[in-house]
């Protein structure tokens, strides 16, 4: 089968380029053929041995255009390659089946953001690709409910199906070391721990958390922030940044809990991540992947206010998780198991 995946972007860094390599190994490891289309490419970009890349040069297109601009030259590529399979991960038209990670307008809702006439033309983007697809595959519930209440979307053309986990990365075999592994990453053995992955802080909640930081005892709990660089939390005391870390199995591995208050979180593949790799998780409840998750891998605030972030953290700290590290083959997450859903899907609804 002949494969397109779509993206603005073919790069190794970020939560929608980690759901494209899987892709691109998920596909090739069943012999499928797979073409990459995007209009920026990394030299490192991940599996680049593995697939065919068109990349539509865009350089000379402002930014705030760029999404519509390869759309249009999109269209036209998918005409004249006949791809058995073209799937698009962005904001796009002319591909079979869109994904939604996410939707631009529950974004802007719960970032209480103004539809300006660039938002206006992000939301135009999406409804024409949902509308044109054959098949919306959402990655949560909640992005299903969206799409229905949002975007008009029939319930017959979507189907549900949460992203893959690569599960020989993200597993329990570094437990063993974990006692290494704290001192690797210069944790105290007499705090507890919470890691904040992001590389996008405000949506991910990181205000209201440093200020739940705050209202804690310093000598009891550390903060570590992993990826982008946070300057609202250079001068807090036992929050430290580690930047950007590729093993990063090793420091869920290492911490007590992950940590992710925010205010909007369509899935959250780092929630699966972690769990996977035996650490339990402290979410929003507008976060699409608590529909997964038990009382026994992880608690879900109540609300977003410092104080409520902070009464459940000391409640993690006293709470003996119990987690069930077959998480990733009870909801269908590996990656082959993943690839066999969409396949399926598309028969259903050609």
């Amino acid at each position: 089968m002949r494969v397109a995946l779509i993206h603005n972007q073919y790069v190794r860094r970020g939560g929608i380029e980690t759901y494209l390599a899987d892709m691109i190994r998920g596909f090739t490891d069943q012999g499928d053929d797979v073409t990459v289309i995007c209009y920026k490419e990394d030299v490192d970009a991940p599996l680049r041995e593995r697939v065919r890349v068109i990349q539509i040069d865009l350089s000379i297109v402002p930014k705030r255009v760029r999404g519509y601009m390869f759309s249009r030259r999109l269209k036209s590529i998918l005409s004249h390659e006949r791809f058995d399979l073209p799937i698009s991960l962005t904001r796009s038209y002319g591909q079979d089946i869109s994904i939604c990670g996410g939707t631009h307008r529950s974004y802007l809702s719960y970032m209480n953001k103004a539809t300006g006439p660039l938002h206006r033309l992000e939301i135009n983007l999406e409804q024409r690709g949902y509308d044109q697809s054959s098949l919306v595959v959402a990655h949560s519930e909640m992005l299903r409910d969206e799409l229905r209440e949002l975007y008009d979307i029939s319930e017959k053309k979507i189907e549900v199906i949460y992203p893959p986990v690569d599960t020989n990365r993200f597993n329990l075999q570094l437990r063993g070391r974990r006692d290494e592994l704290r001192s690797k990453y210069g944790i105290m053995p007499d705090r507890k721990c919470l890691l904040f992955p992001s590389a996008g802080h405000k949506r991910k909640g990181l205000e209201p958390l440093l200020k739940a930081f705050a209202l804690l005892p310093t000598d009891r709990f550390e903060l570590l922030i992993v990826g982008v660089g946070a300057p609202m939390a250079e001068e807090i005391r036992g929050v430290r940044q580690l930047g950007y870390i590729r093993n990063i199995e090793e420091v869920y591995t290492a911490v007590d809990c992950m940590i992710l208050p925010s205010f909007y979180e369509p899935f959250g593949l780092v929630v699966i991540e972690s769990l996977m790799c035996g650490t339990p998780v402290l979410i929003s409840n507008r976060t699409g992947a608590r529909d997964l998750i038990s009382e026994q891998e992880g608690m879900v605030f109540p609300d977003l206010t410092p104080e409520s972030i902070s009464s459940t953290i000391q409640r993690a700290a006293e709470h003996e998780f119990c987690l069930n590290s077959d998480i990733a083959q009870r909801h269908n997450l590996k990656i082959d198991q993943h690839i066999s859903q969409l396949k399926e899907a598309v028969q259903v609804n050609r």
